[in-house]
């Protein structure tokens, strides 16, 4: 793959995933703001994040992409098709402002456009895991953690200052925008595959697509039996959800030591710049330490970043230091979603692209719910200490495991 076409795989998948990132955020963390301030209750914000549930579907959403396959640039079809889906839910959002209309329409505008961004995010992945070379493939994962690292600070501050400048419009017209060009930018990428494909490879296509009778269920059992992805499968749904729950406390935490709230923008936005530039940065050293091995050092990282929350919930520290806990929190969280992510791509078989993609980013999200809900209620009983103490302690064990499995595998499986 020519450098320049590799490079334009990269941009263009990135800014896809920053753009679906970045609005999904702004629907989910900046909306209940401007609902908080037109008076709407607690009760009815908290009933609007179940508008998030179809992230949970994935393994679902996958099988028709795999199933109704276009002859010609496929997975850029369907990322055209959902994402014309996307701009339909925006746009009926856009008519739903929440100073004038009931919390039932903006629920289910928000609901449509929240399954049809959920959807197009499966093609849009496949595409760079059907292109791309499998170090490739990392680096790509890589850089979508940075990039959504950016897109919380677009999405959860920028577009606030939008909204409360602008109105309640023109957020949602900048990501209706902004998506439509991005999926445009996809066409070239699958284009050029399907133009320098090989004769076998096309032949060896045309014969899995013409033999196309697997049942979903047979395809999704396929992938939980193989033998070679046992471990992986237990690190994919263990290894993020700790250090991701300590960031998303992070906030509560400062606010309950007595921080002020421009403060707390203030240090979100510093560890948000140190998740982008880490993700950023391990995409450019992905040859130094590749796989597991990468897995097995930054899950030592993430020990001290529980470790520093921890003492900060005991001893709160101020200035230098108190910034120093962030970056470090903030520089766990960018590497880790950076190489699951990464690592989701390059554990996908071929010609399963979607379908194990989306596998895999359904675990993924299951516990990524599941950690703080349980972590909330350890809060409530035994406090910011115990809460932290007891991610510690899972985090702990996600490093053994991640241990027995770097050692368990092959340089040539996990490199």
């Amino acid at each position: 793959m020519k450098i320049k076409a590799l490079l334009y795989t990269h941009f263009s998948v990135s800014l896809c995933n920053f753009m679906l990132t970045a609005m999904t955020i702004y629907l989910y963390l900046g909306m209940p703001l401007a609902m908080r301030q037109n008076g709407w209750s607690g009760a009815e914000i908290g009933a609007f994040q179940l508008a998030g549930i179809p992230v949970l579907l994935k393994f679902l959403m996958a099988a028709p992409i795999e199933r109704f396959v276009f002859k010609k640039s496929n997975y850029f079809k369907w990322a055209c098709f959902l994402g014309a889906g996307t701009i339909v839910g925006l746009v009926c959002l856009s008519q739903s402002n929440i100073e004038e209309v009931p919390f039932i329409q903006v629920f289910l505008c928000t609901l449509v456009t929240s399954i049809f961004a959920t959807w197009v995010d499966i093609p849009v992945n496949a595409i760079a895991i059907r292109t791309l070379p499998q170090k490739e493939q990392v680096r790509s994962g890589a850089f979508r953690s940075s990039v959504s690292a950016l897109a919380s600070i677009i999405g959860g501050g920028i577009m606030i200052f939008v909204y409360g400048r602008f109105g309640w419009e023109a957020p949602i017209y900048l990501f209706m925008i902004g998506i439509a060009l991005s999926l445009l930018m996809l066409f070239p990428v699958e284009k050029e595959t399907a133009e320098t494909a090989t004769a076998s490879s096309q032949e060896n296509t045309a014969s899995y697509l013409s033999n196309r009778v697997e049942t979903s269920i047979s395809t999704w059992k396929g992938y939980f039996l193989q033998p070679d992805k046992v471990w992986w499968n237990i690190i994919l749904v263990s290894y993020f959800p700790f250090v991701g729950c300590a960031w998303l406390f992070l906030k509560p935490t400062l606010l309950d030591h007595g921080l002020k709230v421009d403060e707390i923008a203030w240090l979100a936005t510093i560890g948000g710049i140190v998740a982008a530039l880490a993700g950023f940065l391990y995409a450019l050293l992905l040859k130094k330490v590749p796989g597991f091995r990468a897995l097995f050092w930054v899950s030592g990282l993430n020990l001290i970043a529980l470790y520093l929350m921890l003492h900060l919930s005991h001893s709160f520290p101020h200035g230098w230091q108190l910034v120093a806990t962030v970056s470090v929190l903030a520089l766990s969280l960018g590497l880790s979603s950076g190489l699951v992510l990464g690592l989701i791509m390059a554990q996908s078989r071929k010609h399963h692209e979607a379908i194990d993609y989306g596998i895999q980013s359904s675990l993924f999200s299951l516990s990524r719910m599941l950690v703080p809900a349980v972590a909330g209620v350890l809060l409530d009983y035994i406090g910011y200490q115990g809460m932290f103490t007891a991610l510690l302690l899972g985090a702990l064990s996600v490093t053994l495991v991640t241990y027995i499995a770097m050692r368990s595998y092959t340089e040539a499986v996990i490199a």
